[in-house]
């Protein structure tokens, strides 16, 4: 029983735990976004579409393991459309210059 009493003590001395409040440019940086835009990066420079999922993959571990209280709508819906861009680049355009229908000069790439 004074062991108990003296634990309660102890325990009321202590001062109460807050959290402590970070500026905007403080926070930590989002690593998942930034291998989303990495991976991304790589589709577009060597067209491998395994690097499209893998963007995806970390764009949707971005979102959700952002809080709410730091969701910046502009980044979402820019990482949202270089999403789609990644995979328009990995899927739809080699399909599109395969059948003529886009030309090389066209997709901005050189045929030399």
């Amino acid at each position: 029983a004074i062991q108990m009493e003296r634990k309660r003590q102890a325990a009321d001395r202590l001062p109460e735990f807050r959290m402590a409040h970070r500026a905007a440019e403080d926070l930590p940086i989002d690593v998942y976004s930034l291998l989303s835009l990495f991976f991304g990066s790589l589709v577009f420079v060597i067209h491998v579409r395994m690097y499209a999922w893998l963007s995806l993959l970390f764009f949707m571990a971005s979102v959700a393991n952002t809080k709410p209280s730091e969701t910046d709508p502009k980044q979402l819906l820019a990482s949202a459309m270089l999403v789609i861009m990644v995979f328009f680049s990995a899927y739809i355009q080699p399909a599109l210059l395969s059948s003529g229908i886009l030309t090389p000069a066209a997709s901005g790439s050189s045929s030399t």
